[in-house]
C-alpha cells in the first residue's frame, strides 16, 4: 500500500526501492499465497503505467486479477477489474474496456462498495466519452465527481474533473470544460503527476473558446511540470499536444514543431514497449490523442519539412530537457 500511494504521488524514487524490498520478501512469487501475490503483480503493474510502459502493467494486472480470484478477494478483484477496464481503453479496445467495467459495476453494487462504484464510475464515464456517447459519459462522471467530493478524496475528485473536462470539450462546452480543469487543478495539489494533466485540459478548453494566450500559459505551466517530474500517471500525449498546438496558435511554429517532434518521439518510445502487435497498433491508431499527434507530424512535416527537438522553451526559459525518468529516450 505504502508503494502505491508513493507512485500515484509521483514520488517513483522512494517507491522504486519499497518495490525492490518488496521483491525481496517475495523470493519465488510462485510460492507465496495468492492474496499476497495479487497485491505483488498489483503494485508492480501500478509502477509500469507510472513509467509508460502499458504492456508490463496489462500483463501486471492480468495476473493480479486471476491471483486474487484465486484467493477469493471480490473485492481487489473488481479494483483490478476497474483498473483493466481503464487499461483497455488507454490501449485503445474501447468496447472490451467497457465490458470489464460494466462487470465490475454490476459487482460492486452488488457488494454495495461504494468507493469502488465512484471508481468505475470515473473510468466508464471517460471510456463512453472516448467512445462518443456523451451525455452519458458526462452524467456518470458528474456522479463520480459528486461521490468522491463526498467521500473527501481529492485526488480521485480531481481525476475525475479531468476526463469530466474532456468529455466537455469533446461536446462543444469548452467554458464548462474550462472550470472543471481550474476545480481539478485546485484540488489536485495533493497529487502533482495528475495535476499536469489537469493544466493540459486547461489550455485545451481556453483554446477551444479562442483565448491563445490563456492557452498557452497553461499548456507552459503543464508542459514544465511534465519535464520536472520526468513522468506522470496518465495523459503525457496529451499534455504535449496541447502545449504544440497552443504554440502553433500564438504564431511560434518553430517551437510549436519542436514540441510535436518530442511527443511523437514519445509516444513512439511507449508504443515499442507494448510486445503485442494488435495492442500496439490499437495504441497508436485508435486512442483519439495519439491518433492526432500522428496525424499532426505528418500534417506539419508536409507544410514545413523535417522538425527536430532542440531548444524548446517558454518564455526567458531554458531549452526542453528531455525526461530523466525510467520512460526517457537516449
Amino acid at each position: 500500500m505504502a508503494a502505491n500511494l508513493l507512485v500515484f504521488g509521483g514520488r517513483t524514487d522512494a517507491a522504486d526501492a519499497l518495490i525492490a524490498r518488496i521483491a525481496q520478501l517475495a523470493g519465488d512469487v510462485s510460492q507465496i499465497e495468492p492474496q499476497a501475490l495479487g497485491l505483488v503483480h498489483q503494485v508492480r503493474a501500478a509502477r509500469a503505467s507510472a513509467a509508460g510502459d502499458l504492456g508490463r502493467c496489462l500483463t501486471g494486472l492480468e495476473s493480479a486479477l486471476r491471483a486474487f480470484e484465486q484467493a477469493g478477494d471480490l473485492r481487489n478483484a473488481g479494483t483490478v477489474l476497474t483498473n483493466l477496464g481503464f487499461l483497455y481503453s488507454e490501449l485503445g479496445d474501447f468496447q472490451r474496456a467497457e465490458a470489464a467495467l460494466r462487470q465490475a459495476l454490476a459487482a460492486s453494487d452488488r457488494m454495495g462498495l461504494h468507493d469502488l462504484t465512484a471508481a468505475v464510475l470515473q473510468n466508464l464515464g471517460r471510456v463512453l466519452g472516448q467512445r462518443g456517447e456523451l451525455a452519458e459519459a458526462e452524467l456518470l462522471e458528474r456522479r463520480a465527481v459528486d461521490e468522491f467530493h463526498r467521500q473527501g478524496d481529492p485526488r480521485m475528485e480531481g481525476s475525475s474533473r479531468i476526463y469530466l473536462g474532456e468529455i466537455l470539450i469533446a461536446a462543444g462546452d469548452s467554458a464548462g470544460a474550462e472550470r472543471e480543469a481550474t476545480a481539478a487543478i485546485d484540488t489536485l495539489a495533493v497529487a502533482p503527476s495528475l495535476q499536469v494533466a489537469a493544466l493540459g485540459v486547461a489550455s485545451r478548453a481556453r483554446l477551444a473558446r479562442g483565448d491563445v494566450e490563456g492557452a498557452l500559459a497553461a499548456g507552459q505551466a503543464a508542459h514544465d511540470a511534465l519535464e520536472r517530474l520526468g513522468e506522470i500517471e496518465e495523459g503525457e500525449s496529451m499534455v504535449r499536444l496541447a502545449f504544440a498546438e497552443a504554440l502553433e496558435q500564438a504564431g511560434r511554429r518553430d517551437d510549436a514543431r519542436r514540441v510535436l517532434a518530442l511527443a511523437h518521439q514519445r509516444l513512439l518510445a511507449r508504443a515499442q514497449r507494448i510486445e503485442d502487435p494488435a495492442w500496439c497498433h490499437r495504441f497508436l491508431h485508435t486512442v483519439p490523442v495519439n491518433e492526432r499527434v500522428l496525424a499532426l507530424v505528418d500534417e506539419w512535416r508536409a507544410h514545413s519539412g523535417p522538425i527536430d527537438t532542440k531548444g524548446v522553451g517558454g518564455e526567458g526559459s531554458g531549452p526542453v530537457r528531455k525526461p530523466t525518468g525510467s520512460n526517457a529516450i537516449a
